[in-house]
């Protein structure tokens, strides 16, 4: 059962948090998830069900932990991670610049 707390929403404020995140998405861990969640979703975008999915949204983070250990990996559950394309995902952060992003192509279909 899910905390009734509200989820995490990390800032710009959490800069360490950040850089553990960063770091993490560059991993062998990240990017089997990542297969994973683009397998599930048959490289179809989730938001809009008509675009091939590029990007893995994450619907909540692990929380109390640091992106990237144990706990994180073992508490990052498929479930909380969504296939996106560019523009589902970019209509859910209209504050980030997607373009400056790097943009990770997904695995071959």
């Amino acid at each position: 059962m899910r905390s009734s707390r509200p989820r995490f929403l990390p800032t710009p404020k959490h800069q360490h948090w950040w850089l553990h995140y960063d770091a993490y998405l560059q991993t062998a861990t990240w990017a089997e998830k990542r297969r994973r969640v683009f397998e599930r979703a048959q490289w179809l975008c989730e938001g809009c069900g008509g675009r091939r999915a590029s990007h893995v949204h994450h619907l909540r983070y692990p929380e109390d932990v640091l992106p990237g250990s144990e706990r994180w990996i073992r508490t990052e559950k498929l479930f909380d991670l969504v296939a996106l394309c560019h523009r589902c995902h970019r209509d859910l952060h209209p504050d980030k610049n997607f373009n400056s992003m790097s943009a990770r192509t997904p695995p071959a279909a």
